[in-house]
């Protein structure tokens, strides 16, 4: 769980495929054992989006807001100026909203809950 650290950003292939990349930052606290002070440490990750996740990201995830991410850490590497470069990233499977947006003054996330299911016999009371 973190919070989106920049706009998300799409990128489309010449064959249709889309994906979708932002980040995220993490905090891990605990008190110092030498000062007895409270410490951070940030730690940020790069998240891609597939397909519906990634359209559902693009119109409604922005800067600030706090996701709960689940997904495969994937390593990859390329060639750039004669240079390897590398990146690890989380290819994200599922994510849900915490119900903390970016313009929120510090009030306490809230859980998304998970859609009702109904049943066959449930929806036989409905008046419509």
């Amino acid at each position: 769980m973190g919070n989106v650290g920049k706009e998300p950003e799409q990128k489309t292939f010449e064959n249709g495929n889309k994906i979708v990349n932002t980040t995220i930052a993490t905090n891990e606290s605990w008190k110092s054992k030498q000062t007895g002070e409270r410490e951070t440490k940030t730690t940020w990750h790069n998240l891609l989006f597939r397909g519906g996740l990634g359209d559902v990201i693009m119109n409604h995830v922005k800067k600030g807001d706090q996701i709960l991410v689940s997904g495969k850490i994937t390593n990859r590497s390329w060639e750039q100026n004669g240079e390897t470069k590398y990146m690890t990233e989380i290819d994200v499977r599922d994510f849900h909203f915490t119900g903390k947006k970016g313009g929120d003054n510090g009030s306490a996330p809230q859980p998304s809950a998970p859609a009702p299911t109904a049943t066959p016999e449930a929806d036989d009371d409905l008046p419509f």
